[in-house]
């Protein structure tokens, strides 16, 4: 003989329910999301959506109620939107970031369908703001520091010098609900971008390319004193050394014509005395 308990056989009909209402109901979520832009929310039964069954949607940071039989909560945030007698779907205008990572569920009646709206690389890129984008290249002592800090941005970038290839240490990193502020920084004792050259740093953002708009704030020096005295001395001693070159070969010219002329002479009094003769 098989005793089945009250209790218990209120625990299984109960699971068994709930199964069945989640068969009966299935949720999608938005497989691309912007901040800004709609996020769409699609509930499909699996028949005819009944005229005596309520229509629900939950969900939001709060997980609170949105919407109710096409009346929304607020109008200007939620609208609901029938597509077919099986099939509605559940718009969210300008999303913002406290609408991600939350609960959502959509209702008929007692079948229901609940997830989380989890962002990754794959439905979520977030570029970070131009405007408040910080870079600071200087030198002190000697040594050299160049800091990057991008602000909310998703996923982390991967950060390096364009002409360099040499990639940025992340140094700090903070999240609010699914946005970082990234710090970056790369220390030197040598000079991290001559100066003159164009400073370029380019991000990878999940599959999206990032060019932070920066610049070489490293003045180029004058030359020291010693190479100004250095580059001096080489002149003089080019100079003096072109001057001896043409005085040797005033002085080698000199002596040819005082050797030729002394020759001529010669040769003139030889053949007056053979005339003589």
């Amino acid at each position: 003989m098989v005793i089945y308990s009250t209790s218990g056989f209120f625990i299984v009909f109960f699971i068994q329910h709930l199964v069945a209402n989640h068969a009966n109901v299935h949720l999608k979520l938005p497989t691309k999301i912007r901040l800004g832009q709609q996020l769409k929310f699609d509930c499909e039964t699996s028949s005819v959506i009944s005229a005596t069954k309520s229509r629900q949607w939950r969900g939001g940071a709060n997980n609170k109620l949105l919407c109710y039989d096409g009346t929304t909560v607020d109008p200007t945030k939620y609208k609901e939107k029938m597509i077919n007698q099986t099939n509605y779907e559940l718009i969210v205008e300008k999303a913002s970031e406290n609408d991600l990572e939350c609960p959502y569920a959509c209702r008929v009646g007692f079948d229901i369908d609940q997830k989380i709206l989890e962002v990754n690389e794959n439905n979520f890129v977030q570029l970070p703001d131009k405007t408040i984008t910080k870079v600071d290249y200087q030198m002190q002592n000697g040594q050299y520091w160049l800091t990057l800090v991008l602000f909310k941005v998703f996923p982390k970038p991967l950060c390096k010098l364009k002409n360099q290839g040499r990639v940025l240490p992340e140094t700090n990193a903070t999240k609010s609900v699914v946005l970082y502020n990234v710090t970056y920084r790369l220390e030197s004792s040598e000079s991290i971008i001559p100066c003159g050259e164009k400073l370029e740093i380019e991000c990878k953002v999940g599959n999206e390319r990032y060019l932070v708009p920066a610049r070489n704030s490293i003045i180029c020096s004058p030359k020291t004193s010693k190479d100004s005295a250095t580059s001096l001395e080489t002149i003089v001693g080019v100079c003096v050394a072109c001057i001896s070159f043409v005085g040797l070969a005033v002085l080698l010219t000199l002596y040819k014509r005082k050797k030729n002329g002394e020759y001529k002479k010669a040769v003139n009094k030889d053949e007056g005395m053979n005339r003589t003769m």
